[in-house]
């Protein structure tokens, strides 16, 4: 092995805005990340677009246009055809673009510079995908979606959004009495793309009512199966299941609706489920199933394109049950939504500017009716993912020793963020080497974009290192060390894959500062790479390791969950929230334990690093709901995928359905249900436990970590709620 210097020139982190990670997607990792097929279309989320760009987007969609898809290497989903300035939108683009924009060259040289943040998500399976982006065939023409009695809906209405995994849409508790279902439209975006119509621009799409395409019988909708499935008044939701196609067992891909617990219908359960005897019209439900590559992929980085196509898709969707389409312009009104959106990632800048976030607060505030976006804070805390550096003025080399695990065989990556800096600094602040777990040590990189190395072995690339700039709004360089597997397993689907595998063990990453101030503090987060119930094992995640780092009480040998405040050290719990949980107009939901409301040891918590040297907007979640009933009792009771059966799930993702559930009642009675609203909600119940108690409960106001429970907790009524453990009296 040896490490070599890689052509500062031809790196893709030359291209303004690009993806961080675009130097290995593109280059040493394209392999997995394609699955060994060069002519994918990469999904990806460009913006915010300026005038020059809109114009050039509108082009990409229209076959017979001369930047059309085929010119171009650019495709465009229709739900983005009104693209506007200052917008996020997503795409479907060819890997030549990326080489042509490298070189400065091709249609869209143009925008090498142009200011603007693109994000790269994994490519969807070609059964996802219609087939004029995939050959030069003319397309076919899209069936518009249905309107649903426009008018009908209840002044309270409030449309509850879910972006998830294994969403049991014909689940009895997303039902009226009439056995009718409350969900409206069900969005796979992996599903099996209908060429002779389709209503999506890929994936594919069921709705409550009936499709109806020209010269074609109707399709059937939810309600229709529910009718045809129906046996003495139970649903055979496997038949019906099969038939919607939500479950394939000739489908390679994990059918997570197919197992006892699915997280989509536990979470949507939270949310929106109620007996079918209780269930009110004026929640209806829209639900979009992220791709199954997407969600087994927990590192979260591919969430970008698809997390935002499906939000894209809620609104159009709810603009159409107002009468969108089908009333006139200004005699319908828009109903608020609020969705619940339970993924998260760990790398980031942590500081609310990465383009998801962004894309996000976009949505909140642009919208012309109430929007509500509410996510988890994450269940990292304990993963040993995060480091935190201060020099301190002195030029002594920290050294990060990085634990990376045998038979992992997905690749493995860390990212350290350096502080922002207003001016461009002329000498680099601090230089970057890595070492691997036998002793060989790269050159050292230099805060300069482009700058890399890659160790090669059998002109093999094992392991890459790289500096990028993130433009505007975060601004902040970020040094990015990605390595292969460290265990291939090559599958029958894929036979291209790479041979390439990095050797496990301790790496070292050593930090030298040479123009940091004091002040001054750089940060590194390794991504996320475990495997989540229900998949097949193919991570491992990888983690710091150092002495200081106390993982057990030494007196009780309890784990310990909190940072020694007096002893810091260089691993951090604190700082794991979620990296796309910092935005501004979101509301972010932590956990605790119900029997004694202090947080479990896995949830996650701020600070939240400052934006541009400006205080930080928010020091950790805006409030924390039960996602454990207590210490012994993990997790809460929620449906499972099939009716009649109950489960419990845990995490952060559980609580913050809780808390969609609280937004929408509030909206409805025209509160804001924003994260204002919820904090004050909070500090409330807080604040009537302390006075309930006389002034000497435990569990009073000043009692809890505010990085972990915002402005306090709070305690939701649930479904059938089972006395899990003693209660004090």
């Amino acid at each position: 092995m040896e490490w070599r210097k890689t052509d500062l020139e031809h790196s893709y982190c030359r291209i303004e805005g690009i993806d961080p990670n675009a130097d290995w997607v593109l280059g040493p990792g394209f392999r997995d990340f394609s699955r060994g097929h060069d002519d994918v279309l990469i999904p990806c989320t460009i913006g915010p677009l300026d005038e020059s760009m809109v114009d050039m987007m509108r082009t990409f969609h229209r076959v017979d246009a001369q930047q059309g898809g085929w010119e171009s290497g650019v495709f465009v989903p229709s739900l983005y055809h009104d693209a506007t300035k200052g917008q996020h939108m997503i795409a479907f683009v060819r890997r030549a673009v990326f080489d042509d924009l490298a070189r400065g060259e091709g249609p869209f040289g143009q925008i090498r510079t142009t200011a603007k943040q693109i994000d790269m998500s994994l490519p969807l399976n070609s059964k996802s995908l219609p087939k004029h982006w995939k050959s030069r065939t003319p397309a076919s023409k899209p069936v518009p979606p249905p309107v649903f009695s426009p008018g009908h809906w209840p002044k309270d209405t409030v449309v509850i959004g879910i972006i998830d995994d294994g969403i049991a849409f014909a689940h009895e508790r997303f039902r009226l009495a009439d056995g009718s279902s409350r969900v409206q439209y069900v969005w796979r975006q992996d599903g099996i793309f209908d060429d002779d119509g389709s209503t999506v621009d890929f994936g594919s799409e069921i709705c409550k009512l009936d499709i109806c395409k020209p010269d074609q019988p109707p399709r059937g909708g939810i309600d229709k199966l529910l009718k045809a499935y129906d046996q003495a008044g139970l649903i055979d939701e496997e038949g019906l299941y099969r038939e919607a196609g939500l479950i394939d067992f000739r489908d390679p891909d994990h059918k997570a609706a197919a197992w006892r617990l699915s997280h989509g219908t536990h979470v949507l359960d939270q949310a929106a489920g109620y007996d079918p005897v209780d269930a009110p019209m004026n929640r209806p439900i829209i639900a979009v199933q992220l791709p199954v590559s997407v969600t087994a992929d927990t590192s979260g980085s591919n969430l970008k394109t698809f997390a935002t196509a499906a939000i894209k898709y809620i609104l159009d969707r709810a603009d159409r049950l107002a009468g969108k389409g089908h009333l006139a312009d200004g005699s319908w009104r828009p109903l608020p939504v609020v969705i619940n959106f339970s993924y998260g990632m760990l790398a980031g800048p942590h500081d609310g500017t990465l383009d998801l976030e962004q894309a996000l607060d976009g949505f909140v505030t642009k919208r012309g009716a109430p929007l509500r976006i509410v996510l988890p804070a994450g269940n990292a805390n304990l993963s040993r993912c995060h480091a935190a550096v201060k020099f301190n003025g002195t030029r002594t080399p920290v050294s990060l020793k990085w634990r990376v695990q045998p038979d992992d065989s997905t690749p493995t990556q860390m990212e350290i963020w350096l502080p922002y800096d207003p001016g461009k600094p002329g000498a680099s602040r601090v230089t970057v080497a890595v070492e691997t777990p036998s002793g060989l040590r790269s050159p050292p990189l230099k805060e300069e974009v482009g700058s890399g190395v890659q160790l090669v072995s059998n002109d093999d690339v094992v392991a890459c290192a790289h500096y990028a700039f993130r433009s505007s709004p975060t601004k902040r360089g970020v040094f990015i060390i990605s390595l292969q597997p460290t265990a291939r397993l090559r599958p029958l689907d894929n036979p291209a894959a790479g041979d390439a595998t990095a050797p496990a063990g301790v790496w070292k990453v050593i930090i030298t500062n040479s123009g940091l101030r004091p002040e001054q503090e750089l940060e590194a987060w390794i991504q996320w790479d475990d495997v989540i119930y229900g998949y097949s094992r193919r991570g491992r995640q990888s983690y710091f390791e150092a002495d200081c780092y106390r993982r057990f009480d030494p007196i009780t040998g309890d784990v310990v969950d909190v940072d020694d405040k007096g002893n810091p050290c260089i691993i951090r719990r604190g700082g794991l929230i979620n990296a796309i949980a910092t935005g501004d107009e979101t509301i972010v939901v932590g956990g605790v334990q119900q029997k004694d409301l202090t947080p479990p040891k896995y949830a996650a918590g701020g600070p939240v690093a400052p934006t541009r040297n400006e205080p930080s907007h928010r020091v950790g979640p805006d409030a924390a709901c039960v996602s454990d009933d207590s210490r012994v009792h993990n997790g809460i009771l929620g449906a499972g995928s099939r009716s009649g059966s109950v489960i419990a799930m845990s995490g952060t993702s559980v609580a913050v359905p809780q808390i969609v559930k609280l937004v929408a009642e509030m909206l409805a009675d025209g509160d804001p249900g924003n994260r204002e609203s919820i904090s004050r909600f909070a500090a409330a119940e807080e604040r009537a436990r302390w006075e309930a108690s006389g002034g000497v409960n435990p569990k009073a106001p000043e009692s809890f970590d505010k990085e972990r429970c915002g402005s306090g907790r709070i305690v939701r009524p649930r479904r059938d709620w089972l006395n899990r453990y003693e209660r004090d009296t």
